[in-house]
């Protein structure tokens, strides 16, 4: 069974996902993930 992950941008209320693994990694491959995103799973705080 593959994770989801949510993604919200700082400053911003909106989030998107959810995405799986392959997903997010594709996502930040293609530079749309950036390195200050908030990155969470369902029931857990962001990282």
């Amino acid at each position: 069974m593959s994770n989801k992950w949510y993604v919200s941008r700082p400053g911003d209320s909106k989030r998107f996902g959810p995405y799986d693994d392959e997903k997010l990694k594709q996502l930040a491959h293609e530079g749309r993930l950036q390195p200050n995103d908030l990155v969470r799973r369902p029931g857990s705080h962001f990282l």
